[in-house]
């Protein structure tokens, strides 16, 4: 399936800064699940936050990163 979404270009600027919020966001939980004892046994907990970090990753190199 494919979408197509026209964003209007002073609002990309806006986009980029909360996807790179989102980035933190899944990093955070990231690093907050590397820390604690049992999560060798549990690999699952890291899934989600991993599926966050690559679509908001792949959104960025769609769009820029930084681009004008």
């Amino acid at each position: 399936m494919s979408t197509t979404l026209t964003v209007p270009a002073p609002i990309v600027g806006h986009l980029r800064c909360g996807l790179r919020s989102e980035l933190g966001q899944a990093a955070a939980e990231i690093d907050g699940l590397s820390v604690l004892p049992e999560r060798e046994a549990h690999p699952e907990w890291f899934e989600e936050p991993l599926r966050q970090l690559d679509a908001v990753r792949a959104l960025l190199d769609v769009i820029g990163w930084g681009e004008r």
